[in-house]
């Protein structure tokens, strides 16, 4: 799991917007070389989402999910305090990956890379009504879509029937360059905003 942070320095673990955009490049070159499928995924949220910025910033529950999501899911996360960031960020992702109409935040944006395409995008809606069960809801979300898109060949298990009204699939196909290059100009222009 990777926190994406404003300020160049970080907190230890994570990056900032000049490395997380060699390190997105970096996986998808590898994954690429080994023509092989990669998952990402983007916790997304609103700036008034209290719980789930309050559990990301817990570092038992980045522990747990950096340990769940393993070398199977590249987990991201933008953390920032400023109300703009955070909504430009959103919006100019969800539009490069042409879902910002699907899409209701808090939620999970999942896509595949295959062959220097994002195929299979995914949105699993969070509800995080407290803070008690926030944590559980995202950890299952995650867990599912690990043990039905990263760890089997069967794409059709579903999971049980929680799974299929949490999760919605788009059939979009997008180019990693052009995704890459989008998130390298919303970086560098959000993380401007003071």
């Amino acid at each position: 799991m990777f926190p994406i942070y404003e300020q160049k320095d970080g907190n230890g673990i994570g990056h900032h917007a000049e490395s997380f955009i060699t390190h997105f490049k970096r996986i998808c070159a590898e994954s690429a070389a080994n023509n092989g499928t990669k998952a990402f995924a983007f916790i997304l949220y609103n700036f008034e989402d209290h719980n789930l910025k309050t559990i990301l910033k817990d570092h038992g529950v980045f522990t747990k999910l950096d340990r769940l999501s393993g070398k199977d899911l590249s987990l991201f996360y933008l953390h920032s305090g400023i109300r703009r960031t955070v909504i430009n960020f959103n919006t100019e992702l969800l539009s490069k990956l042409g879902v910002e109409e699907e899409c209701r935040l808090p939620c999970v944006l999942f896509f595949k890379l295959e062959k220097e395409k994002i195929v299979n995008i995914e949105i699993a809606q969070l509800n995080c009504d407290d803070l008690i069960h926030s944590f559980q809801e995202l950890y299952s979300v995650i867990e599912k879509y690990i043990a039905r898109a990263c760890n089997s060949d069967d794409d059709s298990s579903d999971g049980g029937s929680n799974f299929i009204q949490i999760f919605k699939s788009y059939a979009k196909t997008v180019s990693v360059e052009a995704v890459t290059e989008a998130l390298q100009i919303l970086l560098n222009t959000v993380f401007q905003i003071k």
